[in-house]
């Protein structure tokens, strides 16, 4: 398993979070963008923070989108999907991932920072995707096969491990393309 370390990779995500990229992207996705309001870093927004949200784009309409926020310094042929915490303590028991959670945002925005490219990915959809298919994906991971992979992050703010399971771009985005058509049969 592939190992990296969590601080730079946070580092490097929170001074993605300032890149002008996001942005760019939102108003590009959403012509009628009105504003954009942060959440992320900020005391009064916790609650917000807890639930996924780092943006809420705030468009002409009156409708609200919820943005939770990943940014990956390297251009890897994947997403990883952070799916638990484990700590070394053992004063606290393990956590789930981000993944794993039912987060309260409508938008997963995953760059790839030195491409200049964000997928802007539909969270119910990615989550039902992750439901139906974690098993087959955990195997083909630890398999490593079809360029499915797992990879560890060390925290050493909050002294944990952050295990992902790393999911091809291609396999992922036709995985939610997929979802997105439902085929219902006439009823008997």
């Amino acid at each position: 398993m592939k190992a990296n370390n969590f601080a730079d990779s946070i580092a490097q995500g929170e001074n993605a979070g300032d890149d002008p990229i996001w942005e760019a992207a939102f108003r590009k996705a959403y012509p009628d963008l009105a504003n954009i309001t942060r959440t992320n870093g900020t005391p009064s927004f916790m609650p917000a923070q807890a639930a996924g949200i780092d943006w809420t784009l705030h468009l002409s309409s009156g409708q609200n989108v919820r943005v939770d926020r990943k940014a990956r310094s390297k251009s890897y042929p994947d997403f990883a999907l952070e799916t638990h915490h484990v700590y070394a303590s053992g004063r606290r028991s393990n956590s789930p991932g981000w993944m794993c959670k039912s987060l309260l945002i409508d938008v997963l925005a995953y760059g790839f920072m030195p491409e200049r490219r964000v997928y802007l990915l539909p969270w119910l959809t990615l989550r039902g995707v992750w439901l139906e298919r974690k098993a087959e994906w955990w195997r083909l991971a630890r398999a490593k096969r079809f360029g499915f992979s797992l990879c560890k992050a060390w925290n050493s703010r909050g002294e944990y491990w952050t295990h992902n399971l790393c999911v091809p771009r291609d396999t992922l985005l036709e995985s939610i393309r997929d979802a997105m058509v439902v085929d219902v049969p006439e009823a008997a």
